[in-house]
């Protein structure tokens, strides 16, 4: 740590971190030019706003509990609502961050009818980044005048060239003496494992509080911006501090750059729902100072590493702490929280806008989502591929579709209106929607064209930033119809689906009129088929879809072959998402098979990837079909393997998301099994969990005795080898359906493969008239 600045203090550097630390305080960390750590403190309080009658607002900054809990205030004049026209007189209260909950709570005993809340839950780093135009990594010049900072931006959040400081990052990792099948809070530290870089540091001799000293000494003199862990959040900070506790060390355990000790009692994560499932994520393990990162808390960290936090971080004004556990929604919230801020709006603590009455009539026309063309079952030879790119955040954008543009009260008579529904669009003013997918939309098609340009560890840095992007582009669209969202509205959500309907019908007409069939499509891709076509011609088709509809459309490739899956349940049925294929340069491509799943064992998963590969040597159809017994082959290798229990523990964990308490569940599904053993071991288990298990007796009648807990497992339990046989047959039909019964897959599983040579069927399933394409 390089100390703090303050008091006619100067730096340049990178924005850091940032924290509110006493009542009106925020902790500012710069990262020099020239390397230094840096320290400044900022008087800052962050600001709420009222609206209501002038006199009622009046009556309210007069009253003396309200008084005692701000520091100043004054009447300013904001958006309250956004779709008003005009600014109303609103009261501003500016007190401190700890006082903010108390006052709320004094307004809102008031009179929560006379008074609306606003800006009283933006994150107070957040707020204060707002009100000084800055962003998180941006390089700047702060200048310290005695309690007070300001800024000098020397940084653009629309740059893609940017530079980052250096980071120093340790991985810390602790192995526990445990007492029980499971590591507890109780049980005494063993080793202390600090790695950073090729250096590797492990702390094993002395007492437990000699080992937790020497971990805080290790710290301090490595100084690591980024601490990464494995379950930090959820196990390993709560026990380091437990154990610090129990050594009489607390005080002494500093791990981040304040001289703070860490406090981490172990505390309980939240669960949420979020498209239509459950998720857990664990409570905060903050080091001030620096950004602690749980590799197993964080959705970004592992899809994007840090490249794509970072991007996430500047774009969308957040700070990196937060980045790293929060969901793709609450990102992407932070740009239009910013956005509101910057343009006079109010952000409402609670949506207040009700959505508008629709007859059945109405609905059955209106929320009918994308559009679709059913796949042509079976395999199929020469298909291109083509997706529209950004389709839903694209057509926002250009369409100017907001909450407060969809039926807007300013432009009944606009010519910009809503295909099939007719709702009116504003053209006096850009929506808020509009105005942040600007931004994100053109840094991500930046970012592609220049990853063709790049040297490889540019181009793997352009490829994670943009997929950063990618996630927010995809929330965006979900957030406009979240009953939830401080500016969503279902008919802007029904808009989008409206365009992007009519653009995939006019893509489609597009192509039928160059000689192409489609034969499948769904919201925002097509796979087509003509007769001695060429790369060249599907790319003068997307030229001509892109000149007519104006939406960015892309050329994925030509398959050599590509089989479309028939539903699980219902053989003779299409399924919209669940197919596998290869391009003519070789590139495999599957969507909705068992090797694409995140419940899939590897054992299972490796044979399915396994039974593709003779699979995809075919140039055409016929050579596919010849190699079908090589697939089975492969099958009848996996098989014999499971069941001579020829399989390691590791390669048969299956995973399982936790829909809601273990307790909860009725009937005795294996993860809420594999759960209730794992509370009775000590660990503590919420909604949305994923649960790791080994089948070991499916069909025992004790429920108890039919799966073991991963985490339970001693390195020589017994699985299901009948039950895994049963997984193994079912995903090689899955695969395999349109070509073989699976009377013919459990032969091959279960009895005698030799004797199978030639598929039972060759030709795609019969169904009524869709057998053939549109």
């Amino acid at each position: 740590m390089d100390g703090v600045w303050n008091g006619g203090q100067t730096a340049s550097g990178w924005l850091f971190d940032l924290y509110p630390s006493k009542g009106d305080e925020m902790t500012v960390w710069i990262i020099s030019e020239d390397g230094r750590r840096v320290k400044f403190v900022d008087r800052y309080h962050p600001s709420i706003y009222i609206s209501g009658g002038e006199q009622d607002l009046q009556d309210l900054v007069e009253r003396v509990e309200i008084r005692q809990l701000t520091e100043r205030y004054r009447f300013t004049e904001k958006y309250v609502n956004l779709a008003d026209k005009d600014r109303s007189k609103v009261l501003e209260i500016e007190c401190s961050h700890r006082s903010i909950r108390k006052l709320i709570s004094r307004i809102v005993k008031l009179g929560h009818r006379r008074y609306r809340l606003n800006n009283v839950d933006v994150p107070v780093e957040q707020s204060y980044l707002f009100r000084n135009d800055i962003f998180p990594f941006a390089f700047l010049r702060v200048l310290s005048r005695g309690s007070e900072l300001s800024y000098q931006l020397q940084d653009s959040v629309e740059s893609e060239d940017y530079a980052v400081p250096p980071f120093r990052t340790s991985f810390l990792r602790v192995e526990v003496r445990r007492s029980g099948p499971l590591a507890g809070f109780d049980d005494p530290l063993q080793t202390v494992i600090l790695q950073r870089g090729g250096e590797r540091e492990v702390i094993d001799k002395g007492s437990e509080a000699d080992k937790l000293i020497e971990l805080a000494n290790l710290i301090r003199r490595d100084d690591p911006d980024i601490l990464l862990t494995e379950d930090g959040d959820s196990f390993l900070m709560p026990y380091l501090w437990r154990r610090a506790v129990v050594n009489e060390v607390a005080d002494r355990l500093i791990l981040g750059r304040e001289d703070l000790s860490l406090k981490a009692d172990q505390g309980v994560g939240s669960s949420y729902f979020s498209y239509g499932r459950v998720y857990y994520r664990a409570p905060c393990r903050r080091l001030y100072g620096r950004v602690h990162i749980d590799v197993g808390n964080s959705f970004m960290y592992p899809a994007c590493k840090m490249d794509g936090l970072i991007e996430v971080s500047r774009t969308c004004r957040i700070p990196l702490h937060r980045a790293t556990r929060a969901t793709i929604g609450t990102i992407m919230m932070s740009l239009q929280l910013y956005y509101a801020t910057k343009s006079g709006f109010l952000i409402p603590w609670r949506k207040g806008e009700p959505e508008s009455l629709k007859t059945a009539s109405d609905l059955m026309l209106a929320d009918r989502g994308g559009f679709v063309f059913e796949p042509v079952v079976g395999i199929h030879e020469n298909t291109g591929e083509l997706d529209f790119s950004s389709l839903y955040p694209t057509l926002m954008m250009q369409k100017n579709i907001s909450a407060e543009t969809v039926s807007c009260q300013c432009c009944p008579d606009s010519p910009n209106r809503v295909p099939e529904l007719n709702y009116n669009i504003c053209q006096r003013r850009l929506g808020m929607v509009p105005s942040v997918l600007k931004l994100i939309l053109t840094k991500r098609s930046s970012y592609k064209h220049m990853m063709a340009e790049a040297d490889p560890e540019w181009r793997e840095r352009y490829d994670r930033r943009q997929s950063a992007l990618k996630w927010v582009l995809v929330t965006c669209f979900g957030y406009l119809g979240y009953r939830n969202a401080r500016f969503g509205k279902i008919d802007a959500h029904i808009a989008v689906c409206a365009f992007a309907r009519e653009a995939l019908m006019k893509a489609a007409q597009i192509a039928r009129s160059n000689g192409f069939s489609v034969l499948h499509g769904i919201v925002d891709s097509m796979w087509l088929m003509k007769d001695a076509t060429s790369a060249e011609d599907y790319l003068a088709l997307c030229r001509e879809i892109r000149s007519q509809t104006e939406l960015p459309i892309s050329f994925e490739g030509i398959y050599r072959w590509i089989v479309f899956l028939p539903s699980k349940v219902h053989p003779n049925a299409p399924v919209l998402n669940r197919y596998y294929g290869v391009f003519r340069d070789g590139r495999v491509k599957a969507r909705g098979i068992d090797l694409r799943r995140g419940d899939t064992c590897n054992i299972i998963r490796e044979a399915q990837e396994r039974m593709i590969e003779p699979l995809a040597a075919a140039e055409d159809a016929a050579a596919f079909r010849e190699n079908l017994p090589r697939a089975l082959e492969v099958l009848s290798r996996y098989a014999d393997k499971i069941a001579r229990g020829d399989v390691r523990e590791t390669d048969l964990i299956i995973a399982k998301r936790l829909s809601k308490s273990p307790h909860d569940y009725l009937s005795r599904t294996y993860q809420a099994v594999a759960a209730r053993q794992l509370i009775r071991a000590g660990a503590v288990i919420s909604p949305g969990q994923t649960i790791h298990f080994l089948i070991t007796d499916a069909g025992n009648r004790d429920p108890a005795r039919r799966v073991r807990a991963a985490r339970l497992l001693q390195g020589d339990t017994a699985y299901d080898r009948k039950k895994y046989l049963e997984l193994l047959a079912r995903s090689a039909f899955n695969i395999l359906s349109p070509f073989y019964s699976l009377a013919t897959i459990h032969r091959c599983v279960f009895g005698n493969p030799g004797s199978i040579q030639v598929p039972l069927q060759i030709d795609p399933l019969p169904f009524s008239s869709q057998s053939r394409p549109y």
